[in-house]
């Protein structure tokens, strides 16, 4: 017999409980007393939102709230839920699971099961047309435009096909270099970086980059394209993750990190921003501007040299806030430490306003252990996150391979 569904609390007053759902109940959920479930948030309706089971299946519906109810980060009135869809009213992120039997746990294997990570977008209300970009239609050399997909401090990213190229597998990702950058010399040479590292790592967790030229003053890269969303969105919209979730999309992570560590690379900037998340819950690592050769000069700290911003500072290590020559594997095994501490968390391990707060954080402060920041973590999983995120590289796991088999170690305890 199914389990019956759950709505789990990732976020708000009400964080780590598990409310069951009922076949013959209407659940009301506001600010309201006489709620089934109330939630102390003056943002909220007195009646906010009802989800209820019909015919077919379980539905969530808006009772004309004024803050509104999002399903995975839309606006809605009323939509069918599935499994992995996350409700947001206020501050209060609700997860809609279904608990699995010991049989399917077991079954599971330790693969990765994309509802466990991933949120879907399609079949919700359609998002406001955005302004179209005076390149969708045209050419950038052989390649013709369809639509922008993305858009980053480097340049704007777009969906192409190859003029070409008359073979099915035929769509791919181009990112156009802001033109304003090519009179930056370093900048010019991460971009340059970014495909010849990717021409250098062919694995199934890193997107590979397969061309490069110039076009109207300006470089671009073309790369596969991948259906997904970055991890950054996904916590944007859920808040947090489960540990089991969370650790299944480090390991695939740590997979691409010890392949490129084979190869004497590291990647430099490890961070949910660079990190895209199939449907199928295929992890693949993006954005290989900053990867080097171990041991590979490239310049003094990223932080003075170009004002590297803060969502960077997020998630890099002590070493590399004082100079980017010291960097080797060891920084990158940080850095995936703290995504994985955020993907638990729900935050980073620090945060501050200002830039030089936030480096004394970085190289001194102690962060709250996850442990006492969401529930159901082990302790031997909150030893494994903090031994990644130590000060000194020699007293964290020395390869990603170390941290990898640490990790596999953890998903059997959660």
């Amino acid at each position: 017999m199914a389990a019956s569904p759950i709505l789990r609390v990732l976020t708000g007053p009400h964080s780590g409980e598990e409310i069951p759902l009922d076949l013959d109940r209407r659940l009301v959920l506001g600010r309201e007393l006489s709620c089934d479930i109330v939630l102390e948030e003056p943002v909220l309706s007195r009646k906010h939102c009802a989800i209820e089971c019909g015919e077919d299946g379980y539905t969530v519906t808006d009772l004309g709230s004024k803050n509104g109810t999002y399903l995975n980060g839309q606006r809605i009135a009323s939509v069918g839920l599935e499994v992995g869809d996350v409700i947001r009213i206020g501050s209060t992120r609700l997860e809609f699971i279904v608990p699995r039997s010991e049989a399917e746990v077991a079954a599971e294997n330790g693969e990765a099961k994309a509802s466990e990570f991933y949120v879907r977008t399609s079949g919700l209300a359609e998002e406001e047309e955005e302004e179209k970009d005076p390149l969708v239609g045209g050419h950038v050399g052989s390649y013709f435009i369809h639509k922008k997909i993305g858009e980053g401090g480097m340049g704007s990213v777009y969906k192409v096909t190859d003029t070409r190229n008359h073979s099915e597998a035929n769509e791919f990702a181009l990112k156009l270099m802001n033109k304003a950058l090519t009179l930056e010399e370093d900048q010019v040479a991460r971009f340059k970086r970014e495909f010849q590292a990717g021409q250098e790592l062919g694995h199934p967790n890193i997107v590979q980059t397969l061309d490069f030229g110039s076009w109207d003053e300006t470089f671009y890269l073309v790369m596969e394209y991948v259906e997904g969303h970055e991890l950054q969105d996904i916590l944007d919209i859920r808040g947090r993750l489960s540990p089991r979730g969370a650790i299944k999309v480090a390991l695939q992570v740590a997979l691409a990190l010890e392949y490129a560590f084979r190869q004497k690379i590291i990647h430099g900037d490890i961070k949910p921003e660079n990190i895209l998340i199939t449907p199928k819950g295929v992890v693949k690592l993006l954005d290989l501007g900053l990867a080097k050769k171990i041991k590979e000069e490239t310049g003094g700290s990223s932080i003075t040299k170009t004002g590297e911003g803060i969502g960077t500072l997020h998630y890099m290590a002590p070493e590399q806030t004082i100079n980017a020559r010291d960097t080797d594997q060891r920084s990158d095994i940080y850095a995936l430490g703290a995504t994985l501490y955020h993907m638990i968390a729900g935050q980073p391990p620090f945060e501050a306003s200002g830039i030089w707060e936030f480096v004394e954080l970085i190289q001194h402060g102690v962060p709250q252990p996850l442990t006492e920041l969401a529930s159901n973590v082990p302790e031997q999983l909150w030893e494994t996150v903090k031994k990644s995120l130590e000060k000194h590289p020699r007293d964290r796991y020395q390869t990603p391979r170390d941290f990898r088999k640490a990790l596999e170690n953890c998903l059997q305890l959660v």
